[in-house]
């Protein structure tokens, strides 16, 4: 009795995109899978704005290990791929380390993108990955840990979830900060920007229109 072939398939990138693609193959039989990705820990995106507000990054990143912890045919490896060989199915580390397939999957995640705007990546701060928000955060802190004579005005560019609530969080976090500092709160002044008519455009007009009304009971312009 001839015994079938089990099938590697290897992820790479342990992002939204990775992770799911590798829960769903979990336990699966004939899969063997390798999950590729230059951290540890998968982040969880939707609440990078609390780590910019002072919260703990450890509510953002979770290890991967503990996410497959009863995956037995997921491998988690940590590396970074340089180099793909399509004809012979082989990926290439940056280590030299190689690594066969019969399936891949590349989830290499997101970058920034600044639509060519000029000026934006030297005059900003993103929020992508949890490295980043930590630099935002410091950034922050040092605004309004200093003494201000004239309003302070942070822009939030996108108007999506992420960036209502950051721009409805910094005026409680400039308090905060202050506070922490034993120095009058600056006279914040946040402004939300963003291309299209309202915030939360994925949102109904209704939802949108509600939670404007809030952001500017919390003083977001």
């Amino acid at each position: 009795m001839t015994s079938k072939k089990t099938t590697k398939v290897v992820v790479v990138g342990g992002g939204f995109g990775g992770a799911k693609t590798a829960l769903e193959l979990a336990n699966k039989p004939g899969i063997e899978v390798d999950l590729i990705s230059d951290n540890s820990y998968f982040e969880y995106h939707g609440a990078l704005y609390r780590s910019a507000v002072g919260h703990s990054p450890m509510e953002v990143v979770i290890p991967l290990k503990d996410i497959f912890s009863k995956a037995k045919n997921v491998n988690i490896i940590l590396d970074k791929i340089a180099f793909v060989d399509a004809k012979k199915h082989c990926l290439a580390s940056e280590t030299g380390n190689t690594y066969m397939y019969d399936k891949v999957v590349f989830a290499l995640g997101n970058v920034v993108n600044y639509f060519g705007i000029d000026g934006v990546s030297e005059h900003s701060q993103a929020m992508n990955n949890i490295n980043a928000t930590i630099k935002l955060r410091t950034k922050l802190v040092e605004l309004f840990s200093q003494k201000h004579s004239k309003p302070v005005r942070v822009a939030v560019i996108g108007a999506g979830a992420s960036g209502v609530e950051l721009a409805g969080e910094l005026p409680q976090f400039a308090k905060f900060v202050a506070k922490k500092y034993r120095i009058p709160a600056p006279k914040l002044k946040v402004v939300l920007v963003d291309g299209c008519d309202r915030v939360l455009p994925m949102l109904k007009p209704a939802a949108s229109k509600k939670a404007l009304k809030r952001l500017n009971k919390l003083g977001v312009e």
